[in-house]
């Protein structure tokens, strides 16, 4: 079974060959990876894109004035360990 690690790595290499540039973030029960989506994107790096975020144990996406933020965040330790499925994710998981 692969690790988180080498999941969020995974996630990481996907989302940099769909045209992104993510940033991994490792906090103490998760590792968030996170990219921002330019304004044009083409079909195959949006297809490229969500086959990144499927790797994840949840993943999403933020919209502001700023533009859109992609996440997928991993798990650290068994998922059936914890109890409910928080509705955003980044926020709610803290760091």
């Amino acid at each position: 079974m692969p690790t988180p690690a080498s999941r969020a790595n995974e996630a990481a290499e996907r989302l940099t060959a769909a045209g992104l540039e993510p940033e991994v973030k490792d906090h103490k029960n998760h590792i968030l990876v996170e990219a921002k989506v330019p304004d044009q994107v083409s079909s195959e790096s949006w297809k490229g894109l969500l086959r990144a975020l499927e790797t994840a144990d949840h993943f999403g996406q933020e919209v502001s004035v700023g533009g859109m933020t992609v996440w997928a965040a991993i798990r650290k330790g068994d998922p059936r360990d914890s109890v409910g499925c928080p509705g955003a994710w980044p926020s709610a998981l803290g760091s």
